[in-house]
């Protein structure tokens, strides 16, 4: 399985809900992130298997990613939401002493 480093940034809009628990899409940031094609098989929320062809590890200092986050890869126009990426798992990677490491996000 080749792992290979396709970028070393990616666009994220973090999603939360408004006073009236409606969805709400955050401002569009670029964040230092190693971005990977992989393809992995998941299992996602609903508990689905699915495969994911790209892997993006965030660093503890970004914002915690959610399943209805959006992300856009590098060269892709993350003023079209067409084009953004919803993740199929998000995972939080804790080091030994139980502290965030950093974020897995599968796409």
């Amino acid at each position: 399985m080749m792992k290979t480093v396709i970028a070393m940034s990616a666009t994220a809009s973090p999603a939360t809900v408004d006073i009236y628990g409606q969805p709400y899409m955050a401002t569009a940031a670029t964040l230092f992130a190693r971005v990977q094609s992989i393809s992995e098989e998941v299992i996602t929320s609903e508990g689905e298997k699915e495969r994911s062809s790209i892997t993006i590890y965030l660093p503890d200092t970004a914002t915690a990613p959610t399943l209805n986050s959006r992300f856009w890869l590098d060269g892709e126009d993350f003023t079209d939401s067409k084009e953004a990426r919803r993740p199929k798992l998000v995972q939080k990677r804790v080091d030994e002493n139980g502290n965030l490491a950093h974020w897995k996000v599968y796409l």
